[in-house]
């Protein structure tokens, strides 16, 4: 694609720039940078992975001139900086209040009426770096600042009797945890559509770490749902040939059919055809009227695998309007591009990555994390906001 550009700006006429959709997609930002003349140039250290969609990862060019509106990400996310981010549906629109914990830059169409972002941290460039003969180029490049401010931590042990155990993270994790409460939510329902929310600090240092916990807890399964797939099951049975589906029967009775055993020295292009998604579907069957409805315990995964025995509490989580499964359902399906006909494949992240189980051990790992989601935010407790 920046090819394609360099060679556009070269006629320096607009009307005379290449508009083939399956080369280079132009906006209006990136026209005004051709007509300057400004030629770019490739480089590799910009490639990184990104949440394109809920659950849906991709990888992401971040070069300021190709990207419409690049946002604060540099501050963010710079190279080599580790951060996470408390993402959540804007002001407006017809869906409930949602969010979600990442630790990518995130597509601003996550959640709808916009995605609003509260990092943990942020940064800086250090223009003032004094290296040594040790230092590699990295070193000192950026300065990590808080997200969480100064006055809201001595808010927050004033409270609690100026408790300096209690820490910035604390109190991130806390919010994470109340934003999930649905007391909160239905407390707060009507303010939420309007504008973001606003963070009571409740009574007593119990509840306080109480939801701090389960904002840790959440914070780790919603991080590391990617954690075991791909993996040889630790454990031998009939049906689990991978640690994902082991723990998805071992907790859940979840079973999956149709699995095979793999390792990597047999990986082949059978192999990864074999894990490969269309578009996965619901089951149906017969209501008390005879009439064909989704059976949502049963998903039919591809051609030779099957998912069944999925607990219907796995779909009370809700994510920016529907289940986390139903956002796996619909994200891991080929489709084609109307405007350039260019084929979408999620496969091809499996092939990638080396992974042929990828997409199969996402869904199973999506039900576990629903489930265990909907647990945790059943222990929160009652308070008067």
């Amino acid at each position: 694609m920046i090819n394609n550009y360099n060679t556009s700006i070269s006629h320096r006429k607009a009307e005379d720039f290449n508009y083939n959709p399956t080369q280079i997609g132009w906006s209006a930002n990136l026209k005004k940078v051709a007509l300057t003349g400004h030629l770019l140039n490739f480089i590799p250290e910009s490639v990184t992975i990104y949440t394109y969609r809920l659950f849906q990862k991709s990888y992401l060019y971040y070069e300021r001139s190709l990207i419409e509106r690049p946002g604060q990400w540099q501050h963010i996310f710079p190279p080599n900086c580790y951060n996470q981010v408390i993402g959540m549906k804007g002001t407006g629109g017809n869906k409930d209040f949602s969010l979600f914990l990442y630790n990518t830059i995130i597509d601003y169409n996550n959640f709808e009426a916009g995605t609003k972002c509260f990092p943990l941290y942020w940064y800086e460039e250090n223009k003032n770096r004094e290296g040594t003969l040790f230092d590699d180029a990295e070193t000192n490049r950026y300065i990590r600042r808080d997200g969480i401010t100064d006055w809201i931590l001595k808010e927050v042990r004033s409270r609690f009797g100026g408790s300096r155990a209690i820490t910035k993270e604390h109190i991130f994790y806390y919010v994470y945890g109340l934003l999930h409460s649905k007391q909160y939510r239905e407390r707060f329902a009507d303010d939420l559509k309007k504008s973001l929310p606003r963070i009571p600090i409740v009574d007593n240092v119990q509840d306080f770490m109480a939801f701090y916990k389960a904002g840790k807890e959440l914070a780790d399964l919603h991080l590391n749902y990617e954690q075991g797939i791909n993996i040889p099951a630790t454990e031998q049975g009939a049906v689990a040939y991978s640690e994902m589906s082991a723990q998805a029967q071992r907790t859940l009775g979840v079973i999956v059919t149709g699995d095979i055993d793999i390792w990597q020295d047999e990986w082949t292009e059978e192999t990864y055809q074999y894990f490969a998604v269309e578009k996965m579907r619901f089951a149906k069957v017969r209501d008390e009227n005879g009439k064909l409805i989704a059976d949502k315990t049963h998903i039919i995964y591809n051609s030779h695998i099957t998912i069944e025995n999925i607990p219907l509490k796995a779909y009370e989580y809700i994510v920016n309007g529907k289940s986390a499964i139903e956002w796996i359902m619909e994200r891991y399906a080929v489709t084609i591009d109307k405007a350039s006909q260019i084929k979408n494949n999620p496969n091809d992240w499996s092939k990638e990555r080396e992974q042929p189980r990828y997409i199969l051990d996402l869904l199973l790992s999506v039900i576990i994390l629903s489930c265990k989601t909907v647990d945790v935010t059943s222990t929160f407790p009652f308070c008067k906001w």
